[in-house]
């Protein structure tokens, strides 16, 4: 990328991270031909692949794939998206490949072997962020897919030094899960996301020492077995991780006391997005954590939230642990004894008496983070 004015690059950023087209158009009169370059950075580059029959997988047919520019344009009919992609755009901002088992027919794409994915490749740096997705919803897929599918990822030449590489595994068949997973760990990458069908349980620890990697950043679960462990993790740490972040969906909800949250002190929050930052102004707490906790929660009028922290327990001064868990007032109401439907109201009041373990197990979803105290 050429070499452009530091203020510049911080209001892209700052404008592309908010999604905000309007803000980021009125930079062209600021910046002249700097914005017009890093406009493009908004658009995404989506490019599904499937993987063939095993015993057709080879150097010349590794799958068929389609490609598509996000937000949507208008192309020539017939024309490909990745190659109006490689002619017109000097910039993007992410670069979505898009990998499934899949044995069903696929219309409109095209057969693809390594000439394509040589193309592919120049676009690594153009892209300020590659998301490799890893997806499968057959229930038994072969061990041969597996390492057809390892092969397609080494052919991607995906380059070490990618300093912006987010992973994604959805993957139905927990047989072949780990192996589908663990070869993937040697990759230097920045987030981690796991759906709620994963099998969590062989791979606990190395899900923990992930955040001790200086390149991560983000770890998504679809359950929640991993909190008690990173919240174990950072009491005997002496390491800062501001920038870490880590939420999970559909829990588990393995709280069945209150040990885990010994010494965590609740701080009240309007739960609104401009009342929730509001309340939280005495946290020094980072903007991408503040779009993270935005892009993973709701702010629903029906939800109720609980926002607890915890001081380091060693030297680190002024140094925090923070969990929100959000619920909703109908999981809140049938935690409890009671037939009737309980008002909106009731069952908040009811939420505040509740002790922290309790609120937990009727969490809906966990967001955890670091962050300095003013």
């Amino acid at each position: 990328m050429d070499r452009v004015p530091d203020i510049f690059t911080q209001e892209v950023v700052k404008n592309v991270a908010f999604r905000d087209l309007k803000e980021l158009l009125k930079l062209s009169g600021r910046y002249g031909a700097y914005a017009e370059d890093h406009k493009l950075h908004r658009f995404n580059l989506l490019v599904d692949i499937f993987t063939p029959d095993p015993k057709s997988f080879s150097s010349s047919n590794l799958g068929v794939s389609k490609s598509s520019i996000q937000p949507k344009k208008k192309l020539q009919k017939g024309e490909s998206s990745l190659c109006y992609v490689l002619e017109n755009h000097r910039f993007l901002s992410k670069l979505i490949i898009d990998i499934g088992v899949d044995r069903s027919k696929h219309e409109n794409f095209i057969c693809i072997g390594e000439g394509f994915l040589e193309e592919l490749s120049k676009l690594y740096t153009r892209s300020r962020a590659i998301q490799l997705v890893i997806a499968s919803d057959t229930p038994t897929v072969s061990q041969q897919e597996v390492q057809n599918l390892h092969v397609l990822l080494e052919k991607l030449k995906i380059p070490e030094s990618q300093p912006n590489l987010e992973v994604k595994i959805e993957w139905a068949d927990r047989a072949s899960q780990q192996s589908v997973f663990r070869p993937l760990l040697s990759r230097r990458m920045r987030s981690l996301t796991l759906d709620d069908e994963f099998d969590y349980v062989p791979c606990l620890d190395i899900l923990v020492d992930l955040f001790d990697k200086p390149d991560f950043d983000t770890l998504v679960t679809g359950k929640d077995t991993v909190l008690p462990l990173l919240v174990e993790r950072w009491t005997k740490s002496s390491k800062k991780q501001l920038l870490k972040f880590y939420s999970t969906f559909t829990g588990s909800h393995f709280y069945e006391n209150d040990e885990l949250f010994q010494g965590f002190k609740k701080h009240n929050v309007k739960w609104s997005k401009k009342g929730f930052h509001e309340s939280l102004n005495d946290f020094n707490i980072p903007a991408r954590i503040r779009r993270q906790i935005d892009d993973d929660v709701s702010y629903h009028g029906d939800q109720v939230c609980r926002f607890i922290y915890k001081k380091h327990p060693r030297s680190l001064k002024d140094y925090y642990l923070c969990l929100l868990f959000v619920s909703s007032v109908s999981v809140i109401q049938s935690s409890t004894d009671q037939e009737e439907t309980m008002s909106t109201s009731k069952a908040k009041q009811h939420a505040e008496k509740m002790h922290h373990h309790e609120f937990a197990q009727c969490s809906e979803s966990a967001v955890m983070f670091f962050c300095e105290m003013e």
